[in-house]
């Protein structure tokens, strides 16, 4: 493909080329037409989501996958699923492979803030960090986006402690500083007892 960095070549910003994307789109679509009905969209966001990351890991373009988790937009309206799987472009720009099945959005690409309300909390994370599992595990399942729940729960887990690291980390310090402080108190606390 012109224009493309070489498949395995070194990468990236944090915020890609969107034309690079766009023509990587392009023949993401070629290869899964069926995406663009919302029948045969449903279910399949995590499974497209990965499959279009890998796509763009091997032409050196980094991106980063966001997840939505879903509650009902009533108490009237049953959810089929509890969460939706996108690409993070940066800047507050979405690819969804699988914005057929979402109802509002006419295209694949859009804002962060133009999904419904019922989707929440939106957290994003670096594609690198669940695509070796992907390409271990994933592309053996079988039929697009039906996974088997062991292989689904290692992806979550994964999700879990890189959206996680950053507070982990921080308690970790906060409590180390704790400890310090502690200590420093524990020593003047002896010392005024000795004295």
């Amino acid at each position: 493909m012109p224009g493309l960095p070489r498949p395995n070549s070194q990468l990236v910003s944090s915020a890609p080329d969107v034309r690079d994307i766009s023509v990587l789109y392009a023949e993401f679509c070629e290869r899964h037409p069926y995406l663009a009905d919302p029948q045969e969209a449903e279910g399949r966001c995590r499974w497209a989501s990965l499959a279009f990351a890998d796509l763009a890991d091997r032409h050196g373009i980094s991106v980063n996958l966001v997840r939505w988790r879903i509650v009902p937009a009533s108490w009237l309206v049953r959810e089929d699923y509890d969460e939706h799987w996108a690409i993070d472009v940066g800047r507050g720009r979405i690819l969804d492979p699988t914005s057929a099945q979402v109802g509002g959005l006419t295209s694949p690409w859009n804002r962060l803030d133009s999904y419904p309300a019922n989707y929440l909390m939106p957290t994003s994370v670096p594609a690198h960090v669940l695509l070796p599992v992907y390409r271990r595990w994933g592309k053996v399942e079988g039929e697009p986006g039906k996974w088997r729940p062991d292989f689904m729960r290692q992806l979550d887990m994964l999700w879990e402690l890189e959206t996680y690291k950053p507070n982990l980390l921080g308690k970790a310090f906060s409590l180390s500083r704790l400890a310090i402080w502690l200590l420093l108190f524990a020593a003047s606390l002896h010392h005024l007892l000795l004295t």
